[in-house]
C-alpha cells in the first residue's frame, strides 16, 4: 500500500517563509477512506444514495469523527468490520466501541438489525438527533427541532438577568455570546421566521431590562 509520507508545513509571515513542521502522527483517515473506496470498487460495500442517479455515499469525515454508510446486511457489515480492524492494526489506533454508535433506516427488520449488531458490536441508537450540537436530520416541524436554540438562549439570559450589567457589558454579552449561539446554525439551516422573532425578542428584553425586569423598548 502506497501513501504520502513526505508532507511538511511552513508559515508565511509578511511574505517570508519561516520554519518547517513535519507531521509525525503516522497514518490517518486517508488510509481508511482508501480501503473503503477499494471495497466499493470490488462491490463489497454499498453506500447510500439520495436519488437513483446520485453517487453512493459511504463516508463523511469531520475533524477526528467519521460517519460510515452501508447496507444493513451481513456482507456490508463484515466489510466495515474488516476495514476498521485492519485500520486499527496499521495505524496503532483502537476503535472506541463506547463512543461508536449506529442507527438504521426506518423499515429495517429486527432480524437484520440483530445480525449487523452482532457483527459490528456497536451500540444501537433509534436515530442520531444531533452532531456537533447541530441537528443530524430535519423532520416535518423545524420549529420543534430548533426549539433548543431558544431554550439555550433563555438559559443564558436567566443567569445574567439578575446582574447589574452596564450597557457596554450587555453589548459585549449580546455580540460575543448570545448572537453566537444561533449564528453557526443559521449558516447551515434556514430557521423558522417565528423562532427568529422569538430570539430577537429575548435579546431585546435582555438589552432593555434591568435586574430581571423586562423594561420598555
Amino acid at each position: 500500500m502506497l501513501y504520502v509520507s513526505s508532507v511538511s508545513y511552513s508559515f508565511l509571515f509578511n511574505g517570508s517563509q519561516f520554519g518547517i513542521i513535519s507531521p509525525s502522527r503516522g497514518l490517518r483517515q486517508g488510509v481508511m477512506i482508501s480501503m473503503i473506496q477499494t471495497a466499493v470498487s470490488r462491490g463489497q460495500l454499498h453506500g447510500v444514495r439520495i436519488a437513483p442517479q446520485a453517487p453512493g455515499i459511504t463516508n463523511l469525515c469531520f475533524a477526528d469523527d467519521t460517519l460510515l454508510f452501508c447496507r444493513a446486511e451481513p456482507g456490508d457489515a463484515y466489510t466495515v468490520k474488516n476495514i476498521l480492524d485492519l485500520y486499527a492494526r496499521i495505524s496503532g489506533q483502537e476503535i472506541n466501541l463506547a463512543k461508536t454508535n449506529m442507527c438504521y433506516s426506518p423499515h429495517t427488520c429486527e432480524t437484520t438489525k440483530g445480525h449487523t449488531r452482532e457483527i459490528l458490536g456497536f451500540k444501537e441508537l433509534e436515530r442520531h438527533d444531533t452532531y456537533l450540537v447541530m441537528p443530524a436530520s430535519l423532520g416535518k416541524s423545524r420549529k420543534e427541532i430548533f426549539q433548543f436554540l431558544r431554550d439555550r438562549l433563555w438559559g443564558r439570559l436567566k443567569g445574567w438577568g439578575a446582574r447589574q450589567l452596564s450597557k457596554a457589558g450587555k453589548e459585549i454579552m449580546i455580540k460575543s455570546v448570545l448572537q453566537a449561539i444561533p449564528s453557526y446554525i443559521m449558516s447551515c439551516f434556514v430557521l423558522p421566521e417565528g423562532l427568529i422573532r422569538n430570539l430577537e425578542s429575548l435579546i431585546r428584553q435582555f438589552w432593555w431590562g434591568r435586574a430581571g425586569s423586562k423594561g420598555m423598548n
